[in-house]
């Protein structure tokens, strides 16, 4: 039975436990059976579209894992991320449904900036109102709710946070840069906008220019 995609993510979250975004490093469209399998029996999953949070002891478990059926570029993610204090997220998503939270929509942009997908080949329906406004800083994302106590405190110690943009979506560069591109402003290309909604209303590129990115 085919998954649609699968993807081992780092998080940020809120002091409140919120999840604010994931970063995937190499997600999978459309994983092998055998990878869903050895994975599904260390972390618990039986079907559907899941987003767990690892524990320690999982991501271990996880790492063996990809091991046993070579997904070495897996295994090195899971290398890199242990002893961590960041939220690890694996979301597995067996059909292409709409976004239902933070993780799923994010494994779903990252699909598409790495060129697994198209932007309008993926089903993003109700993603803006999935996802949390944040504020985007030079110390990551940061909750509109923990963000005065988070000034507060940088500059007791002599810091200033600086917040660069408050937006549901980062800049993409943050999270990929497709092969072959160039790109004179990053400030300029925020996730969606870039890839999704410039097909749809041309605002930050032109029609050309995503051709050039896609080809």
């Amino acid at each position: 039975m085919s998954t649609f995609a699968l993807g081992l993510g780092v998080g940020s979250q809120s002091s409140t436990g919120e999840l604010l975004e994931v970063y995937f490093n190499q997600p999978l469209l459309n994983p092998s059976d055998e990878l869903v399998a050895a994975v599904a029996a260390k972390v618990g999953y039986e079907g559907g579209n899941q987003n767990i949070q690892l524990s320690a002891e999982q991501l271990n478990d996880l790492e063996a894992a990809f091991l046993s059926v070579d997904a070495e570029d897996q295994a090195e993610i899971v290398e890199v991320c242990k002893g961590t204090q960041q939220p690890m997220i694996l979301t597995i998503l067996a059909t292409d449904d709409e976004p239902q939270g933070t993780a799923d929509a994010y494994l779903k942009l990252s699909l598409i900036s790495n060129r697994l997908v198209q932007p309008h080949g993926v089903n993003l329906t109700g993603i803006f109102g999935k996802l949390p406004n944040v504020a985007w800083t030079n110390e990551g994302a940061i909750s509109l709710a923990d963000l005065p106590k988070r000034q507060l405190a940088a500059r007791a110690q002599g810091r200033i946070i600086d917040v660069h943009s408050v937006d549901k979506f980062p800049k993409m560069a943050n999270y990929v840069v497709p092969a072959g591109t160039r790109i004179a402003a990053t400030s300029r290309y925020v996730w969606v906008h870039t890839w999704v909604k410039a097909l749809r209303l041309c605002t930050k590129v032109s029609s050309t220019s995503m051709q050039v990115l896609w080809a």
